[in-house]
């Protein structure tokens, strides 16, 4: 039986694989909100189950890309699968840069493989990247807030040379987010996860 450090190594060595054949490689559909059934080692495993030299062949018979999956979703595919190999921070953190994904992108999919791996609270900031706890005074001066009901809408606004971040009100909700600026001197927030990563100009 081939192990998990066999699908990695093979993966790892056949970059063009994964470029290829992304669409099927999770065992969900894209445009589905079930974040919690990826789970990319389990789904190889299952498949692989013969010597090294025949996992393309293998993979090959049971891989086709979604005809409704765009250049983003295939992108994102990609970064996913990307990540899911990282085995420390740094290889993550590059991995992830060498990217260029739309704004639009899925935060809280990427948050599970992350929350998964332990990565969280590691990762402070690198380009595009915000991972961890902030304190909200200081993220106070970044961000406007509108009272909306028990919770506040956040734009943080990323310009190009200065390592701010952009993150819509409307993904709020993901993150579970509150912030009281009357109470500004006591209050942390725990931000699991902020991903922004931005077209190049």
């Amino acid at each position: 039986m081939i192990d998990e450090n066999d699908v990695i190594l093979y993966i790892k060595n056949n970059p063009d694989f994964l470029e290829k054949n992304m669409g099927k490689f999770l065992d969900h559909d894209f445009y589905v909100e079930r974040a919690d059934t990826i789970n990319l080692t389990k789904y190889h495993l299952k498949m692989l189950r013969k010597k090294n030299n025949h996992c393309e062949s293998i993979l090959n018979s049971i891989i086709n890309i979604n005809d409704h999956n765009n250049k983003l979703s295939k992108k994102y595919l990609r970064l996913y699968s990307d990540l899911y190999l990282c085995t420390n921070k740094n290889e993550l953190l590059e991995r992830i840069t060498k990217f260029s994904l739309n704004v639009n992108l899925e935060f809280r999919y990427i948050k599970k493989h992350l929350i998964k791996n332990n990565f969280l609270n590691e990762l402070k900031f690198n380009n595009n990247i915000f991972l961890g706890t902030v304190d909200a005074k200081n993220l106070y001066e970044l961000i406007d807030t509108t009272n909306q009901s028990d919770k506040y809408s956040v734009a943080i606004i990323r310009l190009d040379k200065h390592g701010y971040f952009l993150f819509k009100s409307s993904d709020v909700e993901h993150f579970n987010l509150s912030l009281d600026p009357s109470n500004l001197e006591n209050l942390k927030m725990q931000v699991e996860f902020l991903l922004t990563i931005f077209k190049d100009s």
